[in-house]
């Protein structure tokens, strides 16, 4: 093992050549020596000794103390005071520069070989917390999954890395000092009170509680995390370690998977009985034609039969509708300009939509070719503009876009059944009063609607959801 290399600062030369013999005599290599402050700092940065025997009061433009507190931090440099009085406001000055050790002299060469020792090991010992406290860094930083640490008797995040708070929308800085619970949705039971208690039961069993978690972001979004609490030993003292996995994706899909099951469940229902009834009209139809043909002079008879006709065939419309929902309406698929629909259909439109409500069309390519049923398109479009029209009672604006899109796998919107791929996108976009979250959820489900009666039939929508569908 080599020998520790000291720079030695004193400024009485007997005592200097004294001093080298005892370290030669103890195994230390002499790496320099020096009678002033400024001939010290040159030898310890040229030198970089594994420690600094450093006289309080030496002689010239500056003493000991202020010599050590000019030696660079990033040489890190453990600094032993040798000194054989010092006054109380000297000793203070000299504890602000964190020495490693005070040597009073006259001291014996026991006394000097501990000192440097002891300064020696503490100085290893803070090395090898610096290089694991370096790697938490690297390692706390680089993790992808959200990380917080949290005092256990009060609750109150001490450190949280970046994936953390960037998942709840926060700096991390802003984070610190609260409670994580109180990031929860409030909705039962995602209550701060659930977090509090599995951490409660984490402190109590030493095991990790491992739940679901809706919370709420500083933008005030409500999203969903997987929690895993468990209890560490962190600086002598338990602390609350909390790894945070975002799971607001993987809710998003499930919800419209499940909203995809509830749509194709009603559509089969509906489908089916649209089927029946279709068949049921035709009949009802056909006996009305035939029962107002057999009686051409009768008028009363006419106009009975016709009201009946006339009630029968918006029936008819009800169930074409119905089997459009429920995707059982037969298709005339060919190739469209959307362009040229979208300007078309907008055309016949704005004088349905009404003159308080601004109409604008924008289209990103010269051509927008697509292969679709061009009446129902028409159709799709036409409800989503009315739906529009009717959330603007008091007038507003109105957006068409028209364009064609690329998605690969990362950016391909979340959708059951659409993958990657080049796509048409026709977006409606209106300044209407829009909807909460209820009326989202039913929003495609037929004959539920928001109107007033007599207003709609609430199968507008379902009509475009069985189509694009």
């Amino acid at each position: 093992m080599k020998p520790a290399r000291v720079v030695l600062v004193e400024d009485e030369r007997i005592v200097a050549l004294h001093l080298q013999q005892q370290l030669k005599t103890l195994g230390y290599e002499i790496a320099g020596s020096a009678a002033s402050g400024a001939a010290a700092l040159k030898h310890i940065i040229q030198e970089r000794p594994d420690i600094v025997l450093m006289d309080i009061h030496i002689e010239g433009d500056m003493d000991g103390i202020e010599t050590a507190a000019r030696i660079p931090a990033d040489l890190g440099v453990p600094v032993v005071y040798l000194t054989a009085y010092s006054e109380e406001s000297t000793l203070d000055r000299a504890r602000s520069t964190n020495p490693y050790g005070y040597l009073i002299k006259p001291y014996s060469d026991r006394e000097l070989h501990a000192t440097i020792q002891m300064a020696l090991e503490r100085r290893q010992v803070e090395l090898a917390l610096r290089i694991s406290e370096d790697r938490f860094r690297s390692i706390f930083g680089a993790i992808s999954e959200g990380i917080f640490i949290s005092d256990a008797d009060t609750g109150a995040v001490v450190e949280v890395n970046a994936p953390g708070s960037a998942m709840f929308g926060y700096e991390p800085g802003e984070l610190i000092g609260r409670g994580l619970g109180q990031l929860s949705a409030g909705i039962e039971p995602y209550t701060e009170t659930e977090v509090v208690d599995r951490v409660h039961r984490a402190i109590s069993t030493r095991a990790i509680q491992r739940f679901d978690w809706r919370c709420r972001t500083k933008p005030g979004d409500l999203t969903w995390a997987e929690l895993s609490i468990r209890i560490a030993p962190i600086g002598g003292r338990d602390m609350v370690v909390t790894v945070a996995h975002d799971l607001t994706e993987r809710h998003t899909i499930e919800e419209q998977l499940r909203q995809v099951q509830k749509i194709e469940a009603i559509g089969q229902l509906t489908g089916g009985i649209a089927h029946d009834f279709n068949n049921l009209l035709g009949v009802i139809i056909g006996n009305l034609d035939l029962l107002r043909d057999a009686r051409p002079d009768d008028k009363e008879l006419a106009e009975l039969s016709g009201d009946a006709l006339d009630a029968a065939l918006r029936g008819a419309d009800l169930t074409r509708q119905l089997l459009a929902f429920a995707r059982r309406q037969p298709l005339q698929p060919q190739k469209i300009d959307l362009n040229q629909l979208v300007e078309g259909t907008m055309r016949l439109l704005k004088r349905v939509l009404g003159e308080n409500i601004e109409v604008t069309t924008s289209y990103e390519d010269e051509t927008c070719v697509a292969f679709a049923d061009r009446a129902q398109l028409e159709a799709a479009l036409t409800n989503l503009c009315t739906n529009a029209r009717d959330a603007m009672p008091k007038g507003g604006a109105l957006t068409i876009n028209c364009g064609c899109r690329q998605f690969d796998s990362d950016s391909a919107p979340m959708h059951p059944g659409m993958g990657p791929g080049r796509y048409v996108v026709i977006e409606v976009t209106d300044t209407g009063v829009g909807m909460n979250d209820e009326v989202k959820a039913r929003v495609f489900e037929p004959f539920y609607t928001t109107k007033e009666r007599d207003k709609g039939t609430g199968l507008g929508l379902s009509m475009v959801f069985g189509f694009l569908k």
